[in-house]
């Protein structure tokens, strides 16, 4: 569903040029590969908050319903990190030796403490409840 078939709250205004852009990435976004495609979200997340601050700085939406918004989003990107990335990127690193450049950007990677799941031992489960 493109943008201009969104339902904005009343009395909200979006100029149709930003419309326009934000459906073309999202367009380019679905049409490229996957590592294009990441390329895209970053555009459109970057044009999003722009237009998102420029909304909060005119009083044009609730920064309550951002508030709860931003809260939902941030919850989502520590799912995706927790469940997904963190193990993935960590797999991916062993690759590339402990301190690598990647994109332009130098990474370490550091042996931290081990994670343990004990969700299928009952009696940790027990007692993690009673905290």
């Amino acid at each position: 569903m493109g943008l201009s078939k969104l339902m904005l709250p009343h009395g909200y205004q979006m100029d149709e040029d930003k419309i326009k852009e934000i459906e073309v990435i999202e367009q380019e976004a679905i049409d490229y590969l996957p590592k294009q495609r990441l390329n895209k979200i970053k555009r459109m997340g970057k044009l999003g908050l722009e237009l998102l601050e420029r909304d909060l700085k005119e009083g044009a939406i609730n920064p309550l319903d951002v508030k709860i918004t931003v809260k939902y989003l941030e919850s989502l990107i520590s799912s995706l990190k927790r469940n997904t990335l963190d193990d993935l990127a960590l797999e991916e690193s062993t690759k590339y030796g402990k301190t690598f450049e990647y994109l332009g950007t130098t990474i370490t990677r550091s042996e931290g403490a081990a994670r343990f799941n004990y969700s299928s031992c009952q009696e940790i489960v027990d007692l993690e409840a009673q905290l």
